[in-house]
């Protein structure tokens, strides 16, 4: 019973985080056709990473939360950075080697191309980390940004004589537009806070 209503919190999350998301971002015809294709791709991510395992190579018990704190949540976006850790060496490496083969070094042989392209692939390894740290700063600074803006909201609601989650809710909507990250959050916990009793 406890297994059944956790995963209808998370699915309900879910839908209430993506709903925000195209609201904010002001997508909502598009969301549906990009959803099919979106699902294909997350369908091959998903069986290319259980094939070869790559979650046991390329995550830890800390992956999960540093995707979290990027805002990225659930399983699709930790198979997808996963999947990038061990697909961005190899194409980094065969674009290097194509691009100095043919101009840059087409006057050096091939073998001193494929080891400057293999270095190429090495540092390729780190970009989706490097990436993730890049969003995770930028997120946070956001939300640092419109933190104080949204407490006074919440307090002025609150002293007007909304309830908690009225106030969370007209929070969300009203500093969205400032910071779409911080609205999300509180969408977040609004629909968390949902699932609690009065």
């Amino acid at each position: 019973n406890m297994k059944q209503r956790i995963k209808r919190v998370a699915l309900e999350r879910e839908k209430l985080r993506a709903e925000e998301m195209a609201r904010l971002r002001g997508r909502g015809g598009e969301t549906e056709q990009r959803s099919i294709r979106r699902v294909a791709g997350r369908q091959y991510v998903q069986n290319v990473v259980e094939r070869f395992s790559l979650q046991k190579a390329f995550a830890d018990e800390n992956t999960a939360d540093a995707l979290a704190r990027a805002g990225l949540r659930g399983q699709a976006p930790l198979n997808a950075y996963v999947f990038a850790r061990f697909v961005t060496p190899f194409v980094l490496f065969v674009l290097a080697f194509l691009y100095l083969q043919f101009t840059v070094f087409a006057d050096k042989p091939a073998w001193t191309n494929a080891i400057y392209a293999l270095g190429l692939g090495l540092l390729g390894a780190y970009l989706p980390t490097l990436w993730l740290k890049n969003r995770t700063a930028k997120r946070q600074q956001s939300i640092k940004r419109a933190w104080p803006d949204a407490l006074d909201l919440m307090l002025l609601c609150v002293e007007a004589g909304m309830s908690v989650e009225h106030a969370f809710k007209r929070v969300a909507k009203e500093i969205g537009m400032q910071s779409p990250e911080l609205a999300e959050e509180i969408t977040l916990t609004t629909a968390e806070l949902s699932f609690l009793e009065d």
